[in-house]
């Protein structure tokens, strides 16, 4: 029985360690994939890039040094190396300070930020740079999970129980909360909390139990109260104590450098690079569906001179527009708030406006079950950050023509089948709905373009470059070119004259029939009778 329970406790400490790893390679991927990638584009054009590359070089240098900090803090934390340096000070100032200095962060996802504390000063005990850490990781956390245009505060009071005077620090948030089932275990280390439809869980899962423990050092407490879709408030009670040498001196330009390095993505400010682009109309519609802003731009800087680049910030956002433009091909990352880059492409793939719409996923986590997870929802094409800018174009390229090839193919032979055409279940249905659609209305003058996108129930635009993406035609070309084709079988089978067939056909006049012909099959209807 011990040798079973031994084996247990390696197995489940084996499993910690696996997650750890897991977590920590992962956080480090994205980053890393903008550092390298940017240097690279820098050496091939300084004058151009030089300038807000090497910001997010900084800025995502500066997430790795984060990183690399938490995990030596909490280390330092469990060896009972973490000295704690009190002084009195000033306290309501500086939980402000710290408050404000998230201002420009949040003011990018227009969140308002308010803070009201009972007493204008209140000195006691304190370790600033404890403050800084906890205060910080859990604004940071307070912005990345509010969705836009919400609300986040901090309440700072005092309170006596049983003689003991005690400061309350709320920091209360309107964003997507956490599940009850969740909420004892948020503090536990390497714990993240994943929704299956977003799988946006950023972090190593040591951010809330660095914070945690960081309280415990002040001899403080911390509770959470969350609702799902209304949002989370921590509450961390300090008792206060005047025992330390009086200390008034702050340092604010000292602590906004402190606090940018514990910020996860700091605002946009400055000037960006500008992307090049070459008769945008004519070059294919790309898709990018990523929330992280400086991916973006790195894709956009390596992608912007050969497709006509759209962004989407998250999945939901992603289908929306992929539903709107039909792009001709989409990249998405996979980890992404509000629908994840698993259900994204999976919507895509099963809509029939856009299952034809080849898709490139992109992922921070290497393992092989989740490129096969990827491949078995429909993703055309898998690549794991951080990755060589030559190959992702070279990936891009070959799907654009892979398509190209498959339109090709099938203008040049409308009578094939899709199954001979290697298309998606979704593709296959469309396509033979649209045929189907179109032989119903064959001898119909007034069939048109706008009663052929009622009847397969898509816009004019949408109808335009789903049919056009899969047969190289316009749809009125697609309908004229199938009322040739069974023109020309009436002829062959001598079904009756020139007249009757255009009639059957749903021409409208023998001459445009005969114009139409002639441009399809190079020779007359006459001389196609007569040459049969």
């Amino acid at each position: 029985q011990m040798r079973i329970l031994e084996s247990q406790r390696l197995k489940e400490l084996d499993e910690v360690k696996t997650k750890i790893y897991t977590n920590i390679t992962h956080e480090f991927r994205t980053p890393l994939t903008i550092i390298l990638g940017m240097a690279d584009q820098i050496a091939l054009d300084p004058s151009k890039r030089l300038s807000e590359g090497l910001q997010m070089i900084k800025r995502n240098g500066k997430n790795l040094l984060h990183l690399v900090n938490q995990m030596l803090d909490l280390s330092k934390i469990e060896a009972k190396a973490m000295s704690v340096n009190f002084y009195q000070g000033e306290i309501i100032s500086y939980l402000r300070y710290i408050f404000n200095t998230f201002e420009s962060l949040a003011n990018s996802k227009n969140i308002s930020l308010i803070f009201h504390a009972e007493a204008e000063q209140l000195f006691m005990d304190m370790d600033p740079d404890k403050l800084m850490q906890i205060f910080s990781n859990l604004m940071s956390n307070a912005i990345k999970y509010t969705p836009e245009s919400g609300e986040i505060q901090m309440i700072v009071n005092k309170q006596q129980i049983k003689g003991k005077h005690e400061l309350i620090i709320k920091l209360r948030d309107t964003g997507m909360g956490i599940a009850s089932d969740k909420l004892p275990f948020i503090f536990d280390r390497f714990f993240k909390v994943e929704d299956q439809s977003t799988t946006k869980s950023e972090g190593t899962g040591i951010g809330l139990a660095l914070t945690k423990e960081l309280v415990g050092l002040l001899k403080g407490t911390i509770h959470v109260q969350s609702d799902l879709a209304k949002g989370t408030e921590f509450t961390i009670v300090l008792p206060i104590t005047k025992n330390a040498d009086l200390e008034h001196t702050l340092d604010p330009e000292g602590l906004k450098s402190a606090i940018s390095v514990l910020q996860p993505e700091e605002a946009y400010t400055g000037k960006t690079f500008e992307v090049e682009r070459h008769n945008e109309e004519n070059l294919p519609i790309l898709l990018i569906a990523e929330d992280n802003r400086d991916v973006i731009r790195y894709l956009e800087s390596i992608l912007s001179l050969e497709y006509s680049i759209r962004i989407a910030y998250n999945g939901k956002e992603g289908f929306n527009l992929a539903v709107e433009i039909i792009p001709d091909i989409v990249i998405s990352d996979v980890m992404m708030p509000v629908m994840n880059g698993f259900i994204f492409c999976e919507k895509l793939k099963t809509d029939e406006r856009t299952s034809h719409i080849p898709v490139i996923l992109l992922t921070a986590m290497a393992a092989d079950v989740n490129k096969l997870k990827g491949l078995e929802i429909g993703a055309d094409d898998y690549l794991v950050k951080p990755f060589d800018d030559r190959e992702l174009k070279l990936r891009i390229k070959n799907l654009v023509e892979q398509r190209r090839k498959l339109r090709e193919r099938f203008s040049q032979d409308i009578t094939l089948s899709p199954k001979e055409l290697s298309v998606t279940s979704a593709d296959e249905r469309f396509l033979n709905r649209a045929m189907e659609v179109i032989e119903k209305r064959l001898g119909d003058p007034d069939f048109g373009v706008d009663v052929f996108g009622k009847e397969v129930g898509m816009s004019h635009s949408q109808l335009y470059r789903k049919i056009h993406a899969l047969t190289n035609l316009a749809p009125v070309d697609l309908i004229r070119t199938i009322r040739l084709k069974r023109a020309a079988n009436l002829l062959k089978q001598k079904y009756g004259n020139i007249s009757e067939v255009a009639y059957e056909t749903g021409f409208s006049s023998p001459a445009y029939f005969s114009d139409c012909f002639q441009k399809q099959f190079g020779k007359s209807p006459s001389d196609y009778i007569a040459g049969e």
